[in-house]
């Protein structure tokens, strides 16, 4: 198996950081942070193994992976897997970055 090298946007850090500030905040604790954030090492390391284990989006090259309440968007190129975003789907999903065509 050949492991896709992985690059984070911006958007996605950004997104990640604050899903766990909100739980270490709401929860006075950082135990769900850190479970969650596990959660999402492990499966950007799935996807980096099994690029098209997500589902397709409307977006060319573009996948979802879901898990629990949050979706890991990414977009596959020959030698690369680009992480868009981390989406909590309790937020507005007209938001989403794959629905945003102006976002790639």
């Amino acid at each position: 198996m050949v492991r896709k090298k992985i690059i984070w946007s911006q958007t996605a850090i950004s997104e990640l950081e604050n899903i766990l500030a909100f739980f270490i905040q709401r929860n006075q604790s950082e135990t769900y942070s850190l479970w969650l954030y596990q959660e999402v090492e492990k499966r950007v390391n799935i996807i980096s193994l099994f690029p098209a284990i997500g589902r397709k989006t409307d977006l060319q090259h573009v996948h979802i992976l879901p898990f629990e309440n949050y979706g890991i968007i990414y977009k596959i190129t020959t030698s690369t897997i680009y992480i868009m975003s981390v989406w909590d789907f309790r937020q507005k999903p007209n938001q989403r970055i794959d629905k945003k065509t102006d976002s790639l």
